[in-house]
Formats: structure tokens, sequence, C-alpha cells
């Protein structure tokens, strides 16, 4: 069984090859896979999906069209990395958002 555990949101950057891109505003939603029988999460990869739009100058379609695997910098200084599924901005993947070094 999947539960929405977070919905971050925020105005963020994208990257590819440690090269800046461009600042999109984007929404997420997390899911964590539990046990059904034990009502515990399962340590592993949680399902993560949404929707990054263009807050300035980047061309997602060109980006969707490449395949390029991107870096979504989060305003809270969290990462994720991501494909885009389509040229609308949607990402669905099994994955982690990785937390911020201090």
């Amino acid at each position: 069984m999947m539960r929405l555990i977070e919905q971050p949101t925020g105005t963020g950057d994208v990257c590819r090859n440690d090269q800046p891109l461009g600042a999109v505003h984007y929404t997420l939603n997390v899911y964590q896979q539990y046990d059904e029988g034990q009502d515990e999460a399962v340590p592993s990869v949680n399902h993560i999906e949404g929707r990054i739009v263009p807050a300035g100058m980047i061309d997602l379609v060109d980006l969707w069209r490449r395949g390029a695997e991107l870096l979504l910098k989060m305003s809270d200084g969290r990462s994720l990395t991501f494909r885009f599924r389509d040229d609308r901005g949607t990402i669905v993947l099994n994955g982690n958002i990785t937390t911020a070094q201090s």
C-alpha cells in the first residue's frame, strides 16, 4: 500500500551536468510503500510524481526530447534527480529526494 507522505512545492533550479539551466516552479507528491500486514514503512525508494513548469527561460520540451537526466535543486536545499516523462513537465519516478548537505 502506498501512502502520501509529503507534498513539496516551491521554486527551484534545474541543472544538467552541474550547469544551471534555469528556474522552475515544482509541485511534487511523495509516496512511501507500507507493508499492509504490519503497517510499517518499507525501507526502500519512494514513488515521486509531480510537475515542473518554467519560471524563466528554460526549454522543458527540448530537455524532454533529449531524455536528459536532470537535477532539481529545491528551495529547501534538497535535490532530486529526474527525467521528464512528457513535454508538459510531468515527472514520475521511483527514487529519493536527497537531503541538503551541511
